[in-house]
């Protein structure tokens, strides 16, 4: 597979071989035990923009019409747990510390930085974000030939460099697809080599939902801020009104937690690659 590159470009219709994805989020970027869950949903459909002539926003609505789509769903959430905010506010600091580090011992990666370091939250909503959009690239993979990915992205207040470094983490995900195909080489070769054989994109192309591109996308962005919604309110009051209409409607295993993954400790591989790059040892945080 070759590059994959992104920025603002118009995006052109091209033929059915086109996977659009639409992302919305509910509830705040969670950084303490107490915080309530925080939920990344993605809406991807093959071929044209779809278009709603009429909005109910009740579960029922939501999982007919993405039937009626032939939609991809997808959901990441985060719940904080005993533990969690000790976790994660470790992990960012050391981050944060790392790449203010980079910026001053070598000057890489400055462009991703505002003034005081990261926007530590958005690397909450980075980790959710990356995982709903992989989710339909490779289940659509799995279906058909897959030839142009577009992704629109609910407009959020960030800075310019994390915006940019949000771009650069979409283009990462062309090393992610390709070792998950890798790793099920061992156990479906045939499988696997139909997604390599399906994985023919050369870009993922990106927009913010703010931007004149994604005009033809603004019904798209609202199935996905339906589906946000609609699980982060059966989360925070305890109850399945959607996730039983999901199922009914045939979509299973659509919700990801990934609060696990996302307050697992910095890996070893890139502490040590930081610590060549920098010259220094790791932060005792």
């Amino acid at each position: 597979m070759r590059r994959l590159i992104s920025g603002p470009v118009i995006f052109i219709d091209h033929h059915m071989n086109t996977l659009r994805i639409y992302t919305d989020e509910a509830g705040s970027m969670p950084l303490r035990d107490d915080d309530g869950p925080f939920v990344v949903a993605s809406v991807a459909v093959r071929g044209v923009h779809p278009e709603i002539t009429s909005v109910e926003g009740r579960p029922r609505w939501l999982c007919t019409k993405l039937v009626e789509l032939g939609a991809f769903a997808n959901c990441s959430l985060v719940r904080p747990c005993a533990g969690y905010g000790l976790s994660i506010g470790k992990k960012l600091e050391k981050m944060d510390v790392m790449a203010r580090a980079t910026r001053l011992m070598t000057g890489a990666n400055a462009q991703y930085l505002t003034q005081n370091g990261l926007q530590q939250r958005y690397v909450i909503y980075s980790h959710c974000m990356q995982d709903v959009v992989q989710g339909p690239i490779l289940r659509a993979v799995s279906s058909f030939p897959v030839e142009h990915v577009e992704i629109y992205l609910d407009e959020m207040t960030m800075a310019p460099g994390t915006r940019r470094l949000l771009r650069t983490h979409v283009r990462s995900m062309n090393r992610n697809l390709v070792a998950t195909i890798e790793r099920l080489q061992a156990l479906s070769p045939s499988h696997a080599a139909s997604l390599r054989a399906n994985l023919r994109f050369d870009e993922i192309r990106v927009a913010w939902s703010n931007e004149e591109e994604s005009g033809a996308a603004k019904d798209g962005l609202r199935l996905a801020h339906y589906l946000a919604s609609l699980t982060y309110h059966d989360l925070v009051h305890a109850r399945s009104d959607l996730s039983d209409s999901m199922t009914q409607c045939g979509y299973q295993n659509y919700i990801r937690d990934i609060t696990p993954q996302l307050v697992r400790p910095i890996s070893q591989e890139t502490i040590a690659r930081w610590e060549q790059n920098s010259g220094l040892s790791e932060p005792e945080i």
